[in-house]
Parts: C-alpha cells; sequence; structure tokens
C-alpha cells in the first residue's frame, strides 16, 4: 500500500514537470471561455492512455520485442485516446476541430502513457499512474489558470504577463511540490 502511495506522488510530479517543460502551458495561457473546463479533456485524455497501454504492451506486444520502437506504437494510442477524451468531454465547443486532441495535446497524453509504462509492473499501479498523472496535470493547471487569470484584473508589468509568468509560477509550483512530495516520501518511511 506505501508502494502504492509513493508511486501517485511520484506520478502526481512527474505531470506537474511535464506542464513545466511547456507541453501543458500553451492550455493555461491560452484565454478560453471555458475556463477551468479545458483541463478535463487533457487530464481524461492522460489517465485513459496510460491506462490502455499497459495491457496493450505488457500482454498483446510483449512478445514482439520492440524495444525503441515502442513509443513509436505509444504515441498513436496516446493521440486515440486524445481524440476520444475530446469528443466526449469537449460537446459543442468551438475549439473541437483545433488538432490539439490529435497531437495528443502537445504530449501530455503521450508522457502519461510513457509513464505507465515504465513505473508501473502491474494493471493496479498502471491505474494509479495514470491517475495520479491526471490529478497532478488538474491540480497544475488549475492553479496556473488562476494566477493568469489574476494577472488580467491585478498590476503585473506587461513583460512578465502571458507566458513568462506561466513559467515562473510552474517553477515555483514544481519547489513546492517537491517539498510536498520529500515530506510526503519521508512521512511514510521511503526516505531514509
Amino acid at each position: 500500500m506505501i508502494a502504492l502511495v509513493v508511486l501517485a506522488v511520484a506520478a502526481s510530479i512527474a505531470a506537474n514537470s511535464v506542464v513545466q517543460m511547456a507541453l501543458g502551458v500553451g492550455l493555461v495561457v491560452a484565454p478560453g471561455e471555458r475556463r477551468g473546463g479545458r483541463f478535463l479533456a487533457p487530464a481524461a485524455a492522460m489517465a485513459l492512455s496510460g491506462f490502455l497501454s499497459w495491457p496493450l504492451f505488457a500482454y498483446i506486444l510483449a512478445p514482439f520485442s520492440l524495444g525503441f520502437l515502442e513509443p513509436l506504437l505509444l504515441f498513436p494510442l496516446a493521440s486515440l485516446a486524445s481524440v476520444v477524451a475530446d469528443r466526449i468531454f469537449s460537446g459543442r465547443d468551438a475549439n473541437r476541430g483545433s488538432g490539439s486532441a490529435y497531437s495528443a495535446f502537445g504530449g501530455l497524453a503521450f508522457g502519461s502513457a510513457w509513464l505507465a509504462l515504465r513505473l508501473s509492473s502491474g494493471m493496479l499501479e498502471a491505474a494509479v499512474v495514470s491517475i495520479s498523472c491526471a490529478a497532478g496535470f488538474l491540480g497544475s493547471g488549475f492553479l496556473l489558470d488562476k494566477i493568469r487569470y489574476r494577472s488580467l484584473i491585478e498590476p503585473v508589468p506587461r513583460a512578465l504577463r502571458g507566458v513568462p509568468l506561466a513559467l515562473i509560477s510552474a517553477g515555483l509550483l514544481s519547489l513546492l511540490s517537491t517539498f510536498v512530495a520529500a515530506a510526503a516520501f519521508t512521512a511514510l518511511g521511503a526516505l531514509r
């Protein structure tokens, strides 16, 4: 049980680093009418692609020993999960045909699927990694979106608005989440 909690914390921190690497910052700084709702489809795609990738690569494609070709097959699976999640959560949104789902939301779903493959050795662990990646992205996305929104209504230097403020905020969020992860790991006895 402790190993699953450690895995969940590590996966949520990894999702924060995926956002910090600017793969998901475009979703945060982009102006939108559905302020918080635009994070649901990428988070669902992250959970779905990570959850589906493990049984596919562990059972069906395992005898083929694909090696470095594995990510080439993993990206279409992540894109398919992204398109399905986009169709479910977007509804009649005007931005539905923008194509970001076809790129697996800028690589977010691919990152979640790759982490699920590399960090898990069973279906339960793959589910924990996938859901934790999605939760880490949702937490980071909502927090960075709130910071972006507050920067529009409060006096912030013009040079810091938009992407620079999001990157600075993501760096501070990374420091905070690393501290929280270290405290959680110490409390669970994982770090000695």
